[in-house]
C-alpha cells in the first residue's frame, strides 16, 4: 500500500485489552478475536468494525499481498473502508500465542532475573541473557537499570525476525490521574472527574494482593492478582469468600464500587483516596423527605434543557448514597403539581395561552424525568454482586429491607420516618445484591 500514509484521509485504531498485555513486555500483543477494530475519519467518525472486515500483510508487503488471516510476525493491519476509501494500516504483532503465554518470571534473586519464554512456532533469541535452558533465560537485574529494556528475538518458522522487549515492570499498586502521572499522597478527588483516573496492579508470585476498605469499613476487600489480568476479590468480612473479579488496571470508579473513599494498602504503601461532589452546595441541600427532594429536582430541573437531563439524572442519584435515600421511593403523588407550588410561574396564564402552553409542557417534561429518575434508581447497583453464599447468608435481611420498602409503596408505613442506620443497611443490600432484592421486592 504505497504512500498510504501520504493520501489516506482515514486510518485503523485498535484498542488492546488487558489480556492483551504483560507487564514484562513492552508491546502489546495481537489476539485477533479479542481487541476491538476502529476505522477513523478526520471529521472525527469512529467505527466499529468486526474482524471479517480486517485484512493483514507483512510490512514490506504489496498491494496485492493482503490477506484475510494474520501472518506470524511483525505485520501491518487495516480496517476495509467503503469503496476506494484509502485506509492507512496499523502495525501490530502476531504471534498466534497469548501475551501472557509468552513470557513469565519464573524466579528472581539480588542479581539476577528468570524468565520462562515459550513460543513453538519459532525460534527465541535473547542475546543479553547470559544464560539459557529449556524456555529458560537468566538475565542480568543491571541490564535493566535506568528503565532499559532488553531486546528479545522472534523468528517465525514461516517469516522474517522481529523484535519484542522485555521490562521490569514497576510492580504493585499505583493511582494514576487523568495524565497518567502517578499519585502517592492521599487525594481528594471530584467525582465527575474521578472516571479519568485509573488504577493499576502488577503482582509477583510472592506480592500478588492488595487490600481496599471502602466508606469506613462499610466493605472490606482483598484483591488478588491473576497472570490473565484480572483480579479475584475477596470479602475480608466474610471468611475471604470470593465475591467477583475486576481487571487488574481500570478506571477509578470500579475499583471504589460507588463507594465515596478508598484506603488502600499494599505492603507497606498506604494510600486514602475520597472523591468530592460539588455539585450541589451542603447547604442547599434539601431535607429527606419525598416532597422536598421533588421539589429540589425540580428546581434543578428547570434550569437545564433536554441535552442536561441525562447529566442532571446522574447527579441527583449520587444524593442517594449522600443522605440514605433512592430516587425510586417517591411516587407521582409526590411530584404532583401541587406539591410545586410556588416553582412554577402561575401568574396571567388565563390572558397568556402562550406562557400557559409554555408551563404545561415544562411540568410534562419534569414528570418524564423523574419517572426515568426512578427507573435509574431502581437500576443502579454495585458493580461487584456480593455471592451466593453472602446472599443466603442475608437472606432474611433482604427480606425485612424489602418488606419495609413494599410498605411504604403501600402507604402502610414511611421509609423517610426510619432512623438513617436502617436507610443505609437498604441501601447496601440493595445495590450489593440488586438481582436477589429486586426479585424479592417484586414477589411481595
Amino acid at each position: 500500500m504505497s504512500d498510504n500514509k501520504l493520501h489516506a484521509t482515514s486510518w485503523t485504531e485498535i484498542e488492546y485489552p488487558v489480556t492483551s498485555k504483560n507487564p514484562f513486555i513492552v508491546e502489546p500483543i495481537f489476539e485477533p478475536k479479542d481487541v476491538r477494530y476502529i476505522l477513523c475519519r478526520t471529521n472525527g467518525e469512529r467505527v466499529e468494525a468486526r474482524l471479517s472486515f480486517a485484512v493483514f500483510n507483512t510490512l514490506e508487503g504489496t498491494e496485492d499481498d493482503w490477506e484475510d488471516d494474520p501472518m506470524r510476525g511483525h505485520i501491518r493491519m487495516q480496517v476495509l473502508g467503503d469503496g476506494d476509501e484509502e485506509v492507512e494500516p496499523v502495525e501490530v504483532y502476531y504471534l498466534d500465542l497469548g501475551a501472557k503465554e509468552l513470557l513469565s518470571l519464573e524466579s528472581e534473586d539480588e542479581k539476577t532475573l528468570t524468565f520462562n519464554i515459550y513460543w513453538p512456532d519459532g525460534d527465541v533469541n535473547v542475546p543479553k541473557a547470559i544464560s539459557s535452558d529449556n524456555d529458560l533465560y537468566v538475565i542480568n537485574r543491571s541490564e535493566f537499570e535506568d528503565g532499559k529494556t532488553v531486546e528479545m528475538i522472534l523468528t517465525p518458522d514461516d517469516g522474517e525476525p522481529f523484535s519484542l522487549h522485555i521490562q521490569i515492570p514497576f510492580t504493585g499498586f499505583q493511582l494514576l490521574d487523568e495524565n497518567g502521572v502517578r499519585v502517592c499522597d492521599d487525594v481528594d478527588i471530584d467525582a465527575k472527574k474521578a472516571e479519568n483516573w485509573s488504577y493499576s496492579f502488577v503482582g509477583t508470585p510472592d506480592k500478588d494482593r492488595f487490600s481496599i476498605v471502602l466508606d469506613n469499613d462499610r466493605l472490606n476487600y482483598i484483591c488478588i492478582w491473576r497472570e490473565d489480568g484480572l483480579l479475584t476479590v475477596r470479602n475480608q468480612h466474610d471468611h475471604m469468600a470470593v465475591v467477583g473479579e475486576i481487571p487488574s488496571e481500570g478506571s477509578l470508579r470500579q475499583l471504589m464500587q460507588g463507594a465515596r473513599t478508598v484506603f488502600i494498602k499494599f505492603r507497606n504503601m498506604r494510600q486514602t483516596v475520597s472523591l468530592t461532589d460539588n455539585t450541589f452546595d451542603v447547604e442547599g441541600m434539601p431535607e429527606c423527605n419525598a416532597v422536598a427532594l421533588a421539589r429540589f429536582a425540580f428546581e434543578k430541573f428547570i434550569d437545564i434543557d433536554a441535552d442536561g437531563e441525562e447529566t442532571l439524572a446522574n447527579d441527583l442519584i449520587t444524593l442517594e448514597t449522600k443522605m440514605f435515600f433512592q430516587w425510586y421511593w417517591l411516587n407521582e403523588a409526590d411530584w404532583s403539581h401541587e406539591n410545586m407550588e410556588g416553582m412554577l410561574d402561575m401568574s396571567d396564564l388565563d390572558s397568556n395561552p402562550e406562557k400557559m402552553m409554555q408551563q404545561a409542557l415544562l411540568f410534562n417534561r419534569y414528570e418524564s424525568f423523574m419517572k426515568k429518575l426512578r427507573m435509574l434508581s431502581y437500576m443502579t447497583q454495585d458493580d461487584i454482586q456480593g455471592d451466593k453464599i453472602r446472599e443466603r447468608n442475608n437472606k432474611r435481611k433482604i427480606l425485612r429491607s424489602a418488606k419495609s420498602i413494599a410498605a411504604h409503596q403501600q402507604g402502610i408505613e414511611s421509609l423517610w420516618d426510619k432512623p438513617v442506620e436502617t436507610r443505609q443497611e437498604i441501601l447496601l443490600l440493595f445495590h450489593l445484591y440488586h438481582q436477589a432484592f429486586t426479585e424479592t421486592l417484586e414477589s411481595l
